[in-house]
């Protein structure tokens, strides 16, 4: 599987969206249009070392990910989320990068 496949599971969103295919891609909109803003205060948080600002940022953009086929970048968040809840400073690199990847190709998703 390249790093690019399965970056929005269709099918899954609209499961989420209760089989509405319509309503699945309006939640992914608005997620997608957040992108920015939440890419900014999460890396303010990690650039600042700043770990309960950013599990907070984090979990913002977790919660609004769980409405939407985004599975790689729901995973991604949760596992950034839970390092820096607990201060693992050992995890929260290696974490934050994956996080990085995950929300670049959705963010690029076209």
């Amino acid at each position: 599987m390249k790093d690019q496949d399965n970056i929005v599971d269709w099918a899954l969103g609209e499961k989420l969206a209760n089989g509405n295919m319509a309503l699945a891609k309006e939640l992914f909109d608005m997620l997608f249009e957040t992108l920015p803003q939440h890419k900014q205060e999460i890396q303010t948080a990690y650039d600042k070392k700043k770990f309960t600002q950013l599990a907070q940022a984090v979990h913002k953009l977790h919660g609004a990910t769980c409405y939407v086929g985004t599975v790689r970048l729901k995973q991604a968040a949760e596992d950034l989320e839970h390092a820096a809840k607990q201060n693992q400073t050992d995890q929260i690199d290696m974490f934050y990068q994956k996080f990085c990847k995950e929300l670049e190709w959705v963010m690029n998703y076209q």
